[in-house]
């Protein structure tokens, strides 16, 4: 079973501005990291199964207003623009 526990931040006018994020599988905390617009990140699902754009680095752009699990993203390898979930991502070490 995987999963993640997500916490945004907003400001005044409710534009989400933070977003903390602590990675689960098998009820263990795997990760915890926090991330804004412009943070680099990398997409390292944890369901094994999940190979589409496996440990790629990304740039975080947005957030997608009507699903908050999902953000938009600019991957560096080949600056084109995409969509990945949250809790796939993981921090750079």
């Amino acid at each position: 079973m995987y999963g993640a526990s997500l916490m945004f931040f907003t400001d005044e006018d409710s534009v989400i501005q933070k977003v903390e994020v602590k990675r689960y599988s098998k009820n263990e905390l795997v990760s915890k990291f926090s991330f804004c617009i412009g943070s680099e990140l990398i997409v390292k699902p944890l369901n094994k199964q999940k190979l589409k754009n496996r440990d790629r680095r990304v740039r975080i752009l947005g957030f997608i207003e009507k699903n908050h699990n999902r953000v938009r993203v600019r991957y560096l390898d080949t600056n084109r623009n995409g969509i990945v979930d949250i809790d796939d991502l993981d921090a750079i070490e």
